[in-house]
């Protein structure tokens, strides 16, 4: 008796230090395959089983998979089964299947596999273990039982702080990655903010996508104000053009994974071996289309590999927007300086000096609404207190009317001395603008030759606005519309007229452009000549400058500021 005593003492010390043998290994090891291994192992020796399997839940696939396998089985490692356990099975830690049942797996029972172990914790069900017969086919004892129990207690704990250590590991790693991709990003911020070349950001870039994510195919279309061009690519086909690839732009809106088709959708790059299409955005609005290959280690796209990818495009495409912003700047600059340019010659162009005429005031400005006009005036001096009055409006505005404007003006200086009279001048200034300047340049011309000392003013209006004389003396106005076709519509067929009219003290000739009666106010009705009118002759005691000055501030003060057309203005008045 004393001798049965110590024997059960003896195997109740040797099965407590294996269970405490296996629990220091199983609780300090972080490798669940070498717990796996090692309770097996501990089972099969210590209950002289044959065979066993380990089954842990796959919580992606949602299914059981085989981890190892021990003993002759017609699975092997890697078997997945779909199988909802029931709850009977799992009233207890250890269950035997007694009689074959639908319940039970067939692949189990076929192999000899009916007693099963339950793998959980006290919130998680982590998966299960398949023990097969004893060699001496005996059942197991309530003392293996409990063995057992203790065991897998253990193995459940370690298994379950494995899971929760590759968690932590694989959490580390991801952090470790983003925190290189942040550098990486970095450092491509700072090289990209030191160049204003495009190609070489577009270099930087292709050699980021193949260093960082392995990529050596890939293309980027960028939408320039609805221009749609293919900026850089690599890996595609020389026999593909750009303009075969640009109308998968329109195409794309979200991000396309291409592998998760069956048939590429995408006709464009049918038969390439592109595996995402990312659409580009810069404050929500989408300026570009990314497309990348595979990656050459294999690897698949992860969301973090996604995210990186877009972080670095969006990166690019700010880079690339200032290159164009900075190119507009340029350009505007240059644009800029030579507008100034051709302000200065402008205002070369017309008198900084007018001449002083015996008995007669004059008073002359000119307001491009554009850096550059197509209005021009001038006031030429022809002899002893005789001067060539001018003025001209070209059509349209800006640089082509001004130097249209830059010739009438030479041709007006060259003709002052020649012998023929105003109508002749006229045709002959009219030839030479038409056969030198395209159909639809033409321009309407009013000029005058003022004998200040006969007081008579000669003229020639070519389609030009009427200038309006007022007459002091009966506070009537008449309108000089004497002369024949605007200047550069048709060559000269009829000689142009003219007409001499006689002036008096006090009478008043306002010379004007329709940028003068043509402002409009913000109903978009016209100032008219009614307006000016009725302001001249409410302000005809003044002289030529102060009703000039007053024109004008009444015209802008109509219009708000916001003059449409160049405006033009000479004001002549006979004083005494």
């Amino acid at each position: 008796m004393q001798n049965m005593d110590d024997l059960e003492n003896r195997r109740n010390k040797f099965e407590l230090k294996a269970i405490l043998d296996s629990s220091r290994l199983l609780i300090e090891s972080h490798d669940t395959d070498f717990i796996m291994s090692n309770l097996l192992l501990n089972l099969m020796g210590k209950l002289m089983i044959t065979k066993s399997a380990v089954f842990i839940y796959d919580e992606d696939a949602e299914c059981f998979f085989a981890t190892h396998t021990k003993g002759r089985l017609s699975f092997q490692t890697n078997f997945r089964i779909d199988w909802e356990i029931p709850d009977s099975y799992k009233a207890h830690t250890i269950h035997t299947i007694k009689n074959e049942s639908t319940d039970y797996p067939s692949n189990f029972w076929e192999n000899d596999l009916k007693t099963i172990v339950h793998i959980k914790t006290s919130n998680q069900y982590l998966g299960f273990i398949l023990l097969g017969p004893k060699l001496n086919k005996e059942v197991l004892s309530q003392r293996e039982i409990d063995f057992v129990t203790s065991l897998v207690i253990i193995l459940s704990v370690s298994i379950a702080n494995s899971q929760l250590f590759s968690g932590l590991k694989q959490a580390n790693r991801n952090l470790d990655k983003k925190v290189q991709e942040l550098h990486t990003l970095f450092d491509l911020s700072k090289e990209f903010s030191a160049t204003v070349e495009r190609d070489q950001i577009l270099r930087i870039f292709k050699f980021a996508l193949l260093g960082q994510m392995f990529i050596k195919s890939f293309f980027l279309i960028f939408d320039r104000n609805g221009a749609k061009s293919v900026l850089a690519r690599s890996g595609v086909p020389k026999q593909i053009e750009d303009s075969d690839l640009v109308p998968i732009y329109d195409k794309v809106n979200e991000p396309i994974h291409l592998d998760l088709f069956d048939e590429n959708p995408y006709s464009e790059i049918d038969g390439l071996n592109f595996q995402l299409l990312l659409p580009l955005r810069l404050q929500d609005k989408k300026q570009a289309i990314l497309g990348v290959g595979p990656r050459a280690n294999g690897e698949k796209f992860t969301e973090s590999d996604i995210n990186f990818l877009y972080s670095l495009g969006n990166l690019v495409l700010m880079s690339i927007q200032k290159t164009y912003l900075l190119e507009e700047q340029i350009e505007k600059e240059r644009i800029e300086k030579e507008l100034n340019i051709a302000r200065d010659i402008q205002k070369r162009l017309l008198p900084n000096k007018i001449p002083k005429l015996t008995s007669y005031q004059l008073s002359a400005l000119n307001e491009p609404s554009q850096f550059v006009g197509g209005d021009y005036y001038d006031v030429i001096q022809a002899g002893d207190d005789k001067a060539v009055i001018a003025i001209a409006d070209v059509t349209g505005k800006g640089i082509p009317a001004s130097l249209i404007m830059a010739n009438l003006q030479a041709m007006l200086h060259l003709l002052n001395d020649s012998s023929l009279d105003l109508p002749a001048k006229t045709g002959k200034i009219n030839n030479i603008i038409y056969e030198n300047t395209p159909p639809d340049i033409f321009i309407t011309f009013f000029w005058g030759l003022l004998n200040a000392r006969e007081h008579q003013f000669t003229y020639v209006n070519a389609g030009h606005n009427a200038p309006l004389l007022y007459r002091a003396k009966t506070g009537e106005f008449e309108e000089l519309t004497k002369g024949g076709l605007l200047i550069g519509a048709l060559q000269t067929l009829m000689p142009y007229q003219s007409e001499t009219v006689e002036l008096q003290r006090g009478d008043i000739i306002v010379f004007f452009t329709d940028g003068v009666t043509e402002a409009m106010d913000e109903l978009d009705e016209e100032y008219e000549e009614a307006r000016l009118k009725a302001l001249i002759k409410k302000r005809a005691s003044l002289s030529a400058e102060e009703l000039k000055t007053e024109i004008v501030l009444d015209v802008k003060s109509y219009c708000d500021n916001q003059l449409g057309d160049d405006l033009t203005l000479i004001v002549l008045k006979r004083d005494s």
